[in-house]
């Protein structure tokens, strides 16, 4: 487990715990119940079925309030503990716990396929991940430029697709050209991202259904792993309306995973 993985996991503990001892903590109020006697927070521990990644992914939520008639004296909740203490979900109370110290916060992890689904036009993840100067592992900008064609082929099927879906930037189709110099590939390279990262966030923050799908997960994991609310900065507040600063990137290997990184953005 890397550190930042388990400062997450300490962070989410922590909250659970706090939550769980202290029935009279002010956060109970915010998410709404007066009286919390009889409810508990649960950190979540499995993950859960995505409608966009097709399988198994970790979910929005690290933690929801949970209700039991019995008496619950552990204070480290998680879901191996709903069968034996008959706690059962409360709707609309999953939790996004970030890490109080947290220099890059994940918002989410695309691979082509789910990032399809969301964006529909696959040239845009393309077009993020283009590379415009040269790259960690290359000797010399051209070698990185020479990595176009495979992102491009990769990402959209052909280039024909990506040349049309770009067709507005004057000299698109030199961007795979060989011949041409690295300096005119490299500029095109930068307006498309220019143009694919301002498409996207126009995306995401003119359309609240995708915004929710991304950053909270609503419409994409059930009740109550999507996440109502979110506890960052020291603060418990709601996520309807909320959208967090944020930036688009490639993903830690842009030749070997293909994903789009939404991450974190002062």
């Amino acid at each position: 487990m890397s550190q930042q993985v388990r400062e997450g996991a300490d962070a989410e503990e922590k909250f659970v715990e706090e939550m769980n001892r202290n029935k009279g903590d002010p956060r109970w109020k915010t998410l709404g119940f007066d009286d919390a006697s009889s409810h508990y927070v649960v950190r979540v521990s499995t993950k859960k079925d995505s409608k966009i990644h097709d399988e198994k992914v970790a979910c929005k939520s690290d933690a929801f309030v949970a209700k039991s008639e019995k008496a619950v004296e552990k204070f480290d909740l998680d879901e191996g503990d709903l069968e034996e203490y008959g706690l059962e979900s409360v709707e609309g109370t999953g939790i996004s716990i970030k890490k109080e110290v947290l220099k890059a916060k994940q918002w989410q992890k695309l691979a082509i396929d789910p990032f399809t689904k969301l964006f529909v036009n696959a040239e845009l993840g393309a077009g993020i991940s283009l590379y415009e100067r040269k790259g960690a592992n290359h000797d010399n900008i051209r070698e990185s430029l020479e990595c176009n064609r495979t992102i491009v082929e990769k990402w959209c099927g052909s280039v024909k697709a990506f040349e049309e879906f770009y067709r507005s930037i004057p000299g698109i189709t030199k961007l795979l050209d060989g011949e041409e110099d690295d300096q005119t590939r490299a500029e095109i390279a930068i307006k498309i991202g220019g143009v694919a990262d301002a498409r996207m966030k126009d995306m995401i923050n003119s359309d609240d259904v995708l915004a929710k799908k991304i950053f909270w997960g609503v419409g994409v994991f059930e009740e109550p792993f999507c996440a109502s609310w979110v506890f960052e900065d020291g603060e418990l507040k709601k996520t309807e309306g909320y959208i967090p600063a944020y930036s688009i990137t490639t993903g830690n290997s842009r030749m070997k995973n293909y994903k789009i990184s939404i991450k974190g953005s002062k």
